[in-house]
């Protein structure tokens, strides 16, 4: 019977930067998010929840955007 290169036990874990709580680093828990402001663009991972709550309150995506900048979480993207 052929045994596998690769044992995963546990999924590596993350912190969400924006609300500070701990998922396993899967692609269900966390997705890259495209951050744009005054032309500037950046890409970063955000939960889902925060994700989520951004699209439905437009106060929660300000302060997501403005946290990127500020902080400059992520990378920044060229405009070519």
């Amino acid at each position: 019977m052929p045994v596998p290169d690769l044992f995963i036990i546990a999924p590596d874990f993350t912190v969400c930067e924006y609300c500070g709580k701990s998922y396993a680093d899967t692609a269900e828990n966390m997705h890259r998010v495209l951050i744009e402001k005054d032309g500037a663009r950046r890409i970063h991972t955000a939960c889902v929840h925060c994700i989520a709550k951004a699209k439905a309150e437009p106060d929660y995506d300000e302060y997501m955007t403005n946290k990127a900048f500020s902080e400059k979480l992520g990378r920044r993207l060229k405009n070519v």
